[in-house]
């Protein structure tokens, strides 16, 4: 279920402008693509 909420997470921040997004979410990117 976590790995689905983060998928709709980074699709939400590549559609809406990375200023939306807060900074710790931006740290979480990486780490997921090193997770898939």
């Amino acid at each position: 279920g976590v790995c689905k909420a983060n998928l709709d997470v980074s699709i939400k921040a590549y559609k809406n402008p990375p200023e939306t997004i807060d900074p710790p979410h931006s740290s979480i990117y990486p780490r997921d693509d090193v997770e898939l």
